[in-house]
């Protein structure tokens, strides 16, 4: 979130940008020249990029990280043959996304939600208003994590720590939020039970720090 809040500084209050798979890098290259350059290029759920630590270097916000740790949680096991490291494999290098609301890049788009592209956009409050998040391993793939309802789930938050995962806000603060939705503490895995109030609960939780959902995506 440093690095986040640096990148504005250097860019007249720009957010640095964010996009999914319709914008997807998977490969390096020399010139380093990348149109959709983003904060974190390259997806987890596919070779060659799962394993491509010179896609994250090449990224916008890497130049004012400087240290590939940042991007994967130590509790995140994932690998190339397991996303919960079963069964061998080389370990993937990222293990967190953004909110798919910050300064998307064109190309992407959804059906509702205020996007934010300057520092001063977020209406509901920076401390309110969530921008990374630990993505569940068998869930990820492009850098864009996609939430919009109160009610269920497009990508999953991971609980790899006890039941709980890791947040950031636009005010630089960080969160570790215990989820008690089954649908994602079960995600990738079998599902022993069921619980639509707690999937509401979450799901809302996660709503609220999101966007206003009121406005058009912009």
């Amino acid at each position: 979130m440093l690095a986040w809040a640096l990148y504005s500084g250097d860019n007249q209050e720009r957010i640095c940008p964010s996009t999914g798979l319709g914008g997807l890098v998977t490969t390096h290259n020399a010139a380093k020249n990348y149109p959709l350059n983003q904060w974190c290029m390259g997806t987890m759920h596919a070779a060659p990029s799962w394993t491509n630590t010179i896609l994250i270097m090449d990224s916008l916000l890497y130049n004012h990280v400087n240290s590939l740790g940042v991007y994967k949680c130590p509790a995140d096991r994932a690998t190339t043959k397991s996303p919960f490291g079963t069964g061998g494999g080389i370990p993937k290098v990222r293990s967190n996304s953004m909110s798919c609301f910050m300064n998307p890049l064109p190309g992407e788009t959804r059906p509702m939600g205020r996007t934010y592209r300057n520092q001063g956009d977020f209406v509901l409050g920076p401390s309110m208003t969530w921008v990374t998040i630990d993505e569940n391993p068998a869930s990820i793939n492009d850098g864009w994590f996609v939430h919009e309802s109160k009610t269920s789930f497009v990508d999953y938050p991971a609980s790899y720590h006890n039941s709980a995962g890791g947040l950031s806000f636009a005010d630089g603060h960080s969160e570790i939020k215990k989820w008690r939705s089954p649908a994602i503490i079960t995600y990738g895995r079998p599902r022993t039970s069921s619980n639509a109030t707690l999937d509401r609960t979450d799901a809302t939780w996660l709503y609220e720090r999101t966007t206003d959902f009121t406005a058009r995506w912009n």
